[in-house]
């Protein structure tokens, strides 16, 4: 069974803060009956090489209200646009070297990749490569992180907050660049959700 954790995380870099919200981030868990909060753990709650996953964009729509036993319906939600992801092995990445750490990797059709390990703290984001538009030019970037992105502490349960530095260097047409701050994250929800298509409510 597929199953989702409601999270909310807070990045805060050097040359800018922004938020964002990783809701419904789908999981495979077990789940107890009667929708009580779960606890997800590594083996069972970090992707696999070779696995696909459809993504689904649309118009935003607020996730509701964070807490215990909600019931959250987005039933009425419309896809605009869907892409295909795919978890691989980081030896098919054009250069692995890169990534000396890195057991995971994310790709869609475009050109962007993400690279990942499991550690001992949980899924932690070692690398990506985006292909950035600036001034009407198009720049494919390259970072490593000397301090990987700390994206789904586990093991994590209902409340569960986290905190974790980051910092990267990497060039831009030849320019030297680095990022660096922190990310926070907690797990502020479980309950059901009904998502367009589903037979019924889905624990998570």
């Amino acid at each position: 069974m597929m199953s989702c954790l409601n999270l909310r995380t807070k990045r805060q870099n050097s040359m800018a803060s922004f938020r964002y919200a990783a809701s419904f981030l789908t999981l495979a868990s077990s789940l107890m009956a009667g929708a009580q909060s779960i606890t997800l753990v590594d083996p069972g709650n970090i992707p696999l090489v070779d696995g696909d996953f459809m993504v689904h964009t649309g118009p935003y729509m607020s996730p509701a209200a964070a807490g215990p036993g909600q019931a959250y319906d987005f039933s009425a939600l419309v896809d605009t646009a869907t892409n295909t992801y795919h978890w691989l092995d980081p030896d098919q990445a054009a250069d692995p070297a890169m990534y000396p750490d890195a057991t995971l990797m994310l790709v869609n059709d475009g050109p962007d990749t993400i690279f990942y390990q499991s550690t001992t703290d949980g899924l932690e984001r070692v690398g990506e490569s985006h292909l950035f538009s600036l001034l009407g030019t198009n720049y494919q970037v390259a970072a490593a992180y000397t301090d990987g992105i700390l994206e789904l502490k586990l093991p994590l349960t209902y409340e569960d907050p986290w905190t974790d530095a980051i910092s990267a260097n990497f060039t831009v047409d030849g320019n030297s660049a680095a990022r660096s701050g922190t990310i926070t994250g907690n797990a502020e929800a479980y309950g059901t959700v009904v998502l367009p298509g589903s037979s019924g409510p889905i624990e998570v």
